[in-house]
């Protein structure tokens, strides 16, 4: 029980260590790639945890859990509350006067957005699969506390990234934590976890690319004039066009 526990501990933690930092670039194409690098440690927790959910025999999400729950007498609330922890960080780095790279209003208007999409994805496959959970309720595949905890996280690693990189990370060590408690507390399999955290980076991370994105066609765009003097049989004046 305690190797698979500290299997699962050691894989979210280093999936979630590969979001790595986006290195500002006037090349599409290395924009391009640095966010597909990011997304390979989302995209594969997801596909551990689709692969544990089907798989059999040892790797399977049935032993897994037996091995976990084997003699085990855990019940803690702890995780209800763990997953919004990483909120709590980015309010104290606010109420301290840290450098974020949003505003507070932008930070709530982000959190609310964030939270809304990653509800509506999560809550769409858990209605799609009716996976049943280890202790015998509906609706198990994926975790949503362990997926709003991780997007949670992913909020708080891209508003302190540039400024407080070590600080960024510290949300994955609280949404790590709730996925393992979810899982000890016999409330989801460990490919639920798995899969939560994957949905969870990754709805946040393609919301910041395309925050981003929009940002930078604004600042793209020019108003450009063009003016042009005409004279007629008995007039003198100016045409014009004007490009936003």
């Amino acid at each position: 029980m305690n190797k698979t526990i500290l299997t699962l501990c050691i894989s979210l933690a280093i999936f979630s260590q590969n979001i790595g930092y986006s290195q500002k670039t006037d090349s599409i194409s290395t924009k391009k790639s640095t966010f597909l690098k990011k997304s390979i440690a989302p995209l594969s927790l997801i596909g551990t945890g689709i692969y544990v959910n089907y798989a059999g025999g040892g790797l399977g999400k049935v032993q897994l859990q037996n091995n976990i729950q084997n003699g085990l007498n855990f019940h803690t609330r702890a995780d209800d509350f763990l997953q919004f922890a990483p909120i709590a960080v980015l309010a104290s780095a606010d109420m301290f006067g840290l450098k974020t790279k949003n505003t507070i209003k932008k930070q709530a208007k982000n959190i609310i957005l964030i939270t809304a999409a990653n509800y509506a994805v999560v809550k769409s496959i858990k209605l799609i699969t009716n996976e049943t959970r280890p202790n015998g309720s509906s609706h198990a595949f994926p975790s949503g506390h362990t997926s709003n905890a991780f997007a949670m996280a992913g909020i708080l690693h891209h508003e302190l990234k540039d400024s407080h990189p070590i600080l960024s990370y510290s949300g994955y060590v609280f949404a790590t934590t709730t996925g393992v408690f979810r899982v000890l507390n016999n409330k989801h399999w460990v490919s639920d976890v798995l899969v939560g955290a994957g949905v969870g980076m990754l709805v946040t991370d393609v919301f910041y690319k395309m925050q981003s994105k929009n940002k930078t066609s604004k600042k793209e765009r020019k108003t450009t004039s063009i003016f042009v003097p005409t004279i007629n049989q008995n007039t003198v004046g100016f045409a014009g066009i004007i490009t936003f």
